[in-house]
């Protein structure tokens, strides 16, 4: 179950409303976040400090839509505050697919859907990048939710997951103008874009998931359709629930990055294709201890990247697994990488992490030797050994 205190990786939801506050929330700077997420303190997050999940700065989308609940809408940052009292920003989820659950403390049907998504909030792997959040938008009384009553909230349904109320009456009035029947539960993408939308969600609205992501909680994982059936963001071989599949048994390729600590601003990637029908899970780790180092790996052909990746461009699509699990060798000076892919076509670089010493740094400055292992049926092919790019730092 995912508990308050996990101290869970940090992102955002948000609409930005007509009105005078437009311009107010369309212009919230990103703030630097003071918890951890990982071993690499060096990564500047997004949004005031509280123990949700907040994004790296520069996940957060810096261009967003008019005031819309439409599909496709990229929605605005918002002012909110949680069950406990501290500020939270929608836009500190970002890169999280979201659940929001639109609310009123006084709505009945909303109070039955409650331990429904508390439900599936327990069965999600925080490192899998889903969030349930519960956004009230009035007390008892139909005016403006103190903390008071969002704790009340949380502590008669047993709920783990953020219940927020936004901070500014007149967003928050802007935002229930959008809104016809409670409660309306919205899914929202990883670039905070609205994925789907609906009113009147009684029991949660599995299938705004399935529309999202082309599955819903209360399906078990087909191990080889190519679909991410139990809406856990990971499919096939990538679930967890088909690691015992004969399919998706391992298969690891070794070798190294030389040099492996940056040449000035340039860095020494290696580049691979990954080619299968079925999704995938994946881990990079070093696997000797006299060149052990911090590995991180960049999806160089995000599909939502503004241009296609070439040889020699700065990797700086998308960095999508690192400091995720322990290495080999010194666990507590370095983490290795972990992450998943969808059935298709990917590139993947592979890279050390900044920092020095222990801390993403390289043993060996000249040479780091990892292993990428792949669990499921895939083509696997280094496109490029030792491309020196400039660092996406």
């Amino acid at each position: 179950m995912h508990s308050p205190g996990d101290g869970l990786p940090l992102r955002t939801l948000g609409l930005l409303l007509a009105g005078s506050w437009t311009a107010l929330l369309a212009g919230c700077p990103p703030t630097e976040s003071d918890p951890p997420t990982g071993d690499d303190d060096t990564t500047e997050l997004y949004g005031p400090d509280n123990r949700w999940y907040h994004a790296p700065v520069d996940a957060v989308p810096t261009e967003v839509d008019p005031p819309s609940l439409t599909v496709g809408t990229t929605l605005g940052d918002l002012p909110l505050v949680d069950q406990f009292g501290d500020p939270v920003a929608f836009h500190q989820f970002s890169g999280r697919l979201l659940y929001v659950d639109l609310i009123t403390e006084w709505c009945g049907p909303c109070q039955a859907a409650a331990p429904d998504l508390e439900r599936y909030w327990a069965t999600q792997d925080p490192d899998r990048g889903t969030q349930v959040i519960a956004l009230m938008l009035q007390n008892d009384e139909g005016g403006p939710p103190e903390v008071s009553s969002l704790t009340a909230w949380a502590e008669e349904y047993g709920l783990s997951y953020p219940v927020l109320a936004i901070t500014d009456d007149e967003v928050r009035a802007g935002v229930g103008s959008l809104l016809a029947a409670y409660p309306t539960a919205i899914v929202v993408d990883h670039t905070m874009r609205v994925a789907a939308y609906k009113e009147g969600a009684v029991p949660p609205r599995w299938d705004l998931l399935d529309d999202a992501v082309g599955g819903r909680p209360d399906r078990a994982e087909d191990c080889g359709n190519g679909q991410d059936d139990d809406a856990d963001l990971a499919s096939d071989c990538a679930d967890d629930d088909c690691a015992s599949d004969p399919a998706c048994a391992v298969v690891g390729r070794t070798e190294t990055i030389e040099p492996c600590s940056r040449v000035g601003l340039d860095l020494a990637i290696d580049v691979w294709r990954v080619e299968s029908d079925r999704g995938l899970g994946f881990e990079v780790d070093t696997v000797a201890a006299g060149s052990a180092f911090e590995p991180v790996v960049w999806l160089l052909d995000a599909p939502w990247a503004h241009e296609a990746w070439e040889p020699g461009d700065r990797p700086n699509q998308l960095g999508i697994a690192d400091d995720e699990i322990p290495c080999t060798f010194e666990p507590t000076a370095f983490r290795c990488a972990r992450g998943v892919l969808a059935a298709g076509e990917w590139t993947l670089g592979v890279s050390a992490g900044r920092g020095t010493g222990g801390d993403g740094g390289c043993v060996d400055s000249q040479s780091g030797e990892y292993e990428l292992r792949i669990r499921g049926p895939a083509t696997v092919t280094l496109v490029e050994d030792d491309l020196l790019t400039d660092a996406p730092w």
